[in-house]
């Protein structure tokens, strides 16, 4: 390994990411490069990826000590250790490489799957949906986090979306929700419908289910509540926290209570957004919040 094959590695790394992760990532790569002390990125890659298998593992493993030593959030963590196995395992899928790292990331949350999750974590788990190699799967798995979040919207509310409960024009979505027999529309945010036309983009805008399956075997098939049960479950345990559909659900419920209180809208207003029918409900969701964040905070702390 020189530095001319290191370059073409990099090359190939950064134009497979979106623009804003290929920065963050060579930000990422730079601390590790200080963390070497051996000169520049090229040569601590030259280093690193000569090394033996188990002499790179416990080269990683030491820096992510050093890291979590230094105080570092799990986040900032879990991502520079995300960009040495991505650009490794780029490295081995080029031929260049015949070893992968295999150090895991720093937990952020050890709890239930339905706890809330605090920002930092909820953005991690986003951006690893979107950061996956696979762009149709990417823009596929991010819709349907975002809608999730952004629409606080039930599992089993997403798997029955079709491609026309979709209304581009006038920014809306009719959502099925359980318990009740008419869908319902909710006005989609940007940034949930720029998502949505994303993965519209690799499906296509024939008619049948929205959400489908990206594997040959069954491709085009409607994506089941347990896929997307994995797939959060998968995303979340990457960066570090377990969580489920429901994690997210009840992040965005605990945001919008929260929003709400210090902008003068009544509780009994985000029913709106909940999908709750009984105001009483989220009554339970602001008893609880404080003592959930406290929680949530000491598990973080921890």
């Amino acid at each position: 390994m020189d530095e001319q094959k290191i370059d073409t590695i990099l090359d190939g790394f950064y134009r497979s990411k979106s623009q804003k992760t290929a920065l963050l990532y060579q930000s990422d790569l730079a601390a590790f490069s200080q963390y070497l002390g051996v000169g520049s990125l090229k040569k601590s890659l030259v280093t690193l990826f000569q090394a033996p298998h188990s002499q790179a593992n416990l080269t990683v493993l030491h820096y992510k000590s050093l890291m979590q030593r230094q105080g570092l959030k799990p986040a900032t963590i879990n991502r520079r250790l995300s960009a040495l196995r991505s650009l490794a395992k780029a490295a081995y899928l080029s031929g260049l490489l015949d070893w992968k790292l295999d150090v895991n990331n720093d937990k952020i949350v050890s709890g239930h799957k339905n706890l809330p999750l605090e920002s930092q974590c909820f953005n991690a788990l986003l951006a690893q949906a979107g950061n996956q190699a696979n762009p149709r799967k990417a823009a596929r798995d991010t819709a349907i986090i975002r809608l999730m979040h952004d629409l606080a919207l039930h599992r089993s509310s997403i798997v029955g979306l079709n491609v026309s409960d979709i209304d581009s024009c006038h920014n809306l979505i009719s959502v099925s929700l359980p318990g009740v027999s008419d869908k319902i529309d909710k006005r989609l945010p940007i940034k949930t419908a720029q998502t949505l036309q994303q993965w519209l983009s690799f499906r296509g805008r024939k008619k049948g289910p929205l959400f489908t399956n990206c594997d040959h075997a069954g491709k085009g098939k409607r994506l089941t509540g347990t896929s997307i049960y994995r797939i959060v479950r998968q995303f979340g345990r990457e960066v570090g926290v377990e969580t489920g559909p429901c994690g997210i659900r009840q992040t965005a419920i605990f945001k919008a209570i929260h929003r709400a209180d210090a902008a003068g809208i009544r509780l009994e207003d985000v029913t709106a957004f909940s999908n709750h029918r009984n105001v009483s409900t989220l009554k339970t969701y602001d008893k609880h919040r404080v003592a959930i964040q406290q929680r949530l905070s000491e598990l973080i702390a921890k």
